[in-house]
């Protein structure tokens, strides 16, 4: 740590920066972002991974999540969601053993877990 200013000066304050391609997502984008109730989060999703985009798909009705043929995404194998709800602006994937992962918009149909862990896990809409 560098010694302190002369004269007893207060130290530099510190200021956050964003990294590029954080997505960072503050409160105004969230609320401005989520839509406006669960019939409109109802439809199909793909996964996007880091750099692999649609491994997996899944369908979102009546609180229900089905994965759809064809996915090849190990992680959510083992998550197996079962069920789905959507309060205050989050969408909740329930997992059949009970676990949960809590997704916030990113606009344009885009979910992504809250915190932002792991590898990246981004849901994707592609139908309604």
């Amino acid at each position: 740590m560098p010694p302190p200013p002369p004269g007893g000066g207060a130290p530099p304050a510190i200021v956050p920066v964003a990294l590029p391609g954080a997505g960072a997502v503050g409160p105004a984008t969230t609320a401005a972002a989520a839509p406006r109730d669960a019939g409109a989060v109802a439809g199909t999703y793909t996964l996007d991974r880091f750099l692999e985009k649609d491994v997996c798909r899944l369908s979102l009705a009546n609180g229900a999540v089905q994965v759809l043929e064809g996915c090849r995404d190990g992680g959510l194998a083992t998550f197996d969601p079962a069920s789905w709800r959507y309060e205050a602006g989050r969408l909740t994937l329930v997992a059949r053993r009970g676990h949960s992962v809590e997704l916030i918009p990113l606009g344009d149909g885009r979910w992504r877990r809250d915190p932002e862990i792991g590898t990246t896990f981004v849901l994707r809409r592609v139908t309604p």
